[in-house]
């Protein structure tokens, strides 16, 4: 994972025909009929909020690349600085954080490395949903659907087949709050058979 300029962040963005605009939101290249995109409101109780980021992290297409963006309207304080630094650089370096609003996730052929990726993704996407931050999650396969987290809720932008998908993910975490997706248990698996290699 590493920081990336707001220019190298739009060269992976054009790929999918999105963009950043002034303020570092994640926007279409191209104008989109208008209509309200589905959203979620993060559940508050802890436990049910680990199961939520593990499905919205789910709902996000694999690819070859994923992207976290922040937008500039976040205002960390010391406390969520810290946990910020320390999920995107392994090591309390504020500084990175400050400089960088776009994180670039890069998967390849090791599946056990690519599932430390999604679970370290996964975490994150919890973080800025307790938070109430404003982030944006983008996959190179996502085929211009991407994640709006913004204060607490989660909006589910793209296409109509992404959206209707996205109403079927409400449905299920409305129903079964207390479960995680099963793709979580084949991330699981992928890390404990590389702990027994």
């Amino acid at each position: 994972m590493k920081g990336l300029t707001p220019a190298d962040a739009n060269r992976y963005f054009r790929e999918v025909s999105l963009r950043l605009d002034d303020w570092g939101r994640v926007q279409p290249t191209r104008e989109v009929p208008s209509g309200s995109a589905p959203s979620i409101h993060a559940p508050r109780s802890t436990r049910e909020a680990v199961h939520f980021a593990r499905h919205i992290a789910a709902w996000v297409t694999p690819g070859l690349w994923k992207i976290l963006q922040f937008d500039n309207s976040n205002n960390f304080d010391a406390a969520e600085s810290v946990t910020a630094a320390r999920l995107l650089t392994g090591t309390l370096n504020l500084e990175a954080v400050r400089v960088h609003r776009t994180w670039l996730f890069e998967f390849g052929p090791d599946s056990a490395a690519n599932a430390k990726l999604e679970l370290l993704l996964t975490e994150l996407i919890e973080f800025v949903l307790r938070c109430e931050g404003h982030g944006y999650v983008v996959s190179s396969d996502g085929h211009g659907a991407y994640l709006a987290l913004q204060d607490g809720f989660v909006y589910f932008h793209g296409p109509e087949a992404s959206q209707e998908s996205a109403n079927a993910l409400i449905r299920h975490v409305q129903t079964e709050p207390s479960r995680s997706p099963a793709s979580f248990a084949l991330l699981a698996d992928a890390l404990d058979r590389s702990d027994h290699r």
